[in-house]
């Protein structure tokens, strides 16, 4: 994939980091396989611009924490030390001079899980959750604008079919436009 935001090495470890977060398994395809990789840097040009920095020097700051506690960038570590370098950013513990984390490592792991998250489930006029691989891991129908008691028997009893298309595929729902003040006009939330 081409990232208009994110250098190649940037996205390989969010897409590695990503991958610990949100795995394929057998109930199904993972962060990678819904985008969020590309949620996250379609974002950080409109909505997300203002943590742009924080995920330059936060990435930076964890591949540099990996290397000096567990001797390998992130992406070459057995899922082991990926996942126990995890748990040192999410818990704090990787914040100091040393890797670079000037502020919480653990606010870096917060604001990077939940925009993980939202590409992985949110709606795919985003740019993640491609072919609603996100919406299938948890078995959300997808967007309705009535629920009827008919649908709703349907749906507790896993009947229901699934409708695969974006709220803004609606004429109830507005895109979410953004102007800054040089008038260029992005993508928001």
């Amino acid at each position: 994939p081409v990232y208009e935001q994110l250098t190649a090495d940037e996205a390989e470890l969010l897409e590695a980091i990503s991958d610990q977060l949100i795995p394929a398994d057998e109930l199904g395809p993972g962060a990678v396989a819904a985008g969020a990789v590309r949620y996250i840097d379609r974002a950080l040009g409109g909505a997300l611009r203002d943590s742009h920095t924080a995920y330059r020097t936060g990435l930076a700051a964890f591949d540099r924490y990996c290397r000096a506690s567990r001797g390998a960038p992130f992406r070459e570590l057995s899922h082991v030390d990926q996942v126990s370098g995890l748990i040192d950013v999410e818990t704090g513990a990787a914040t100091g001079a040393r890797t670079g984390f000037a502020t919480s490592s653990g606010a870096f792991f917060a604001m990077l899980r939940s925009h993980v998250l939202q590409g992985t489930f949110g709606d795919p006029y985003y740019g993640g959750n491609q072919d609603f691989v996100g919406w299938d891991l948890i078995k959300y129908p997808g967007v309705r604008t009535a629920v009827w008691p008919r649908l709703q028997t349907q749906l507790e009893a896993g009947e229901l079919m699934p409708n695969r298309r974006s709220a803004y595929d609606s004429e109830n729902f507005e895109k979410a436009v953004v102007r800054n003040g040089t008038k260029e006009t992005y993508h928001g939330d």
